[in-house]
C-alpha cells in the first residue's frame, strides 16, 4: 500500500509524520490500522464524509462533476477522495 497525498490537505491536517488514508471498506481500514500499530508506523483514517459530495456532484452548471469544491476546497483531502470515488467501481476496495 502506498500512502501519498493527493492535495496536500491531509498533510496540513496531520503533519509530515502521520499519513492519512481514506477507505470505502471498514474491514480493509481495520487491517491497515492494525498493521500500522503492529509495525509502529502510524496512519490516521479520515472519513469519506458523504455530505461533502454535494460540493462536487451536481454543483456545476456545465458539468456533472467538479474537481474543485464549491466552497473553495475546505475538507480538501476528503473531497478529493470523494472525487476519485466517482471513478471506482462499487466492488473495488
Amino acid at each position: 500500500i502506498d500512502f501519498a497525498t493527493l492535495t496536500g490537505a491531509a498533510r496540513v491536517a496531520l503533519g509530515q509524520e502521520i499519513p492519512a488514508f481514506l477507505s470505502n471498506c471498514d474491514e480493509l481500514a481495520h487491517d491497515v490500522l492494525s498493521a500500522a500499530v503492529a509495525s509502529r508506523d502510524p496512519v490516521w483514517r479520515l472519513p469519506l464524509w458523504h455530505p461533502y459530495e454535494k460540493r462536487i456532484v451536481d454543483s456545476s452548471k456545465v458539468a456533472d462533476l467538479r474537481n474543485i469544491p464549491t466552497d473553495g476546497g475546505l475538507g480538501g483531502a476528503i473531497t478529493a477522495a470523494l472525487y476519485l470515488k466517482q471513478f471506482v467501481g462499487e466492488n473495488i476496495k
